[in-house]
């Protein structure tokens, strides 16, 4: 900021301050979530990788960590306890699944399809 606005800024009352200080500090934290997510992602066409995001729109893949979870809503979006997480298994040839809160329901649709749901405890 320049030396200009911060000294407009000293001028305003203590609560207009403050608010200005929790925006500045909401700014920062979503930018290091954002930097922090692109770390992660890797949209170069020649990138590879076990964990890829596909979009319906244009099939473009974005390659995650290989280490990345791959976190899932199911239910309410403000309610962590819907999420089922799938990662790659130390196991090699595994995927792991878990549910946060509740029962995961596995129905088989064909041999090679299933419908996963969560089913509250």
């Amino acid at each position: 900021m320049s030396e200009e606005l911060l000294k407009r800024i000293e001028k305003l009352p203590r609560w207009a301050r403050d608010h200005i200080r929790d925006l500045e500090r909401q700014r920062d934290a979503a930018d290091w979530m954002l930097r922090q997510h692109l770390q992660t992602v890797d949209k170069r066409p020649d990138a590879q990788g076990r964990v890829s995001i596909e979009t319906r729109l244009d099939s473009s893949r974005s390659y995650l960590n290989d280490r990345a979870t791959i976190r899932f809503n199911v239910g309410d979006l403000d309610d962590y306890q819907d999420d089922i997480h799938i990662y790659h298994s130390e196991r090699p040839g595994h995927l792991e699944l878990y549910a946060s809160m509740g029962r995961l329901c596995i129905n088989p649709q064909a041999t090679n399809s299933l419908l996963l749901s969560l089913s509250k405890l």
